[in-house]
């Protein structure tokens, strides 16, 4: 629970910050989330050397930013790679696991909203919708998960 709560101090604030910019100006950023990315990163080996050693298994959510990354270069920006940035930072506070977790609720929600958009208020299905927020949420309900 300890854990928890620092993470939702360190997070959050990033989180809610990049999730307003995205919704206004569709970017995040950068030099807020790179240098809370090196903050998780000086974090994540702090404790790596505090505990038994690296966990390979910890350090496999970053994956999951670099995909997006990449397929933000595959589609040339259909996906922002200030998502797959964010996502590599959120990956420095969490496990593979609850990373799965974030994404996951981010992307129900993002295709649910995109839904809605497209059925009750018309919007063609190349609108453009800001993913941040989406993580956003993602994140509060794996911290959620995490403390209750």
């Amino acid at each position: 629970m300890k854990d928890s709560l620092w993470i939702l101090i360190e997070v959050l604030p990033v989180m809610l910050i990049n999730s307003i910019k995205d919704m206004k100006s569709k970017n995040i950023y950068l030099i807020l989330t790179i240098v809370w990315g090196l903050v998780g990163l000086l974090l994540k080996i702090h404790a790596a050397l505090q505990s038994d050693g690296f966990v390979l298994f910890d350090w496999c959510g970053i994956s999951i930013g670099l995909l997006a990354i990449g397929i933000s270069c595959i589609t040339k920006g259909q996906i922002g790679i200030g998502d797959g940035l964010v996502m590599i930072g959120l990956s420095l506070y969490f496990d593979l696991g609850e990373m799965i977790m974030v994404v996951f609720v981010a992307g129900m929600l993002s295709a649910i909203t995109a839904l809605c958009l497209m059925t009750f208020f018309r919007k063609k299905g190349k609108k453009e919708i800001p993913f941040v927020p989406f993580l956003t949420f993602g994140t509060m309900v794996t911290l959620a998960g995490r403390i209750l």
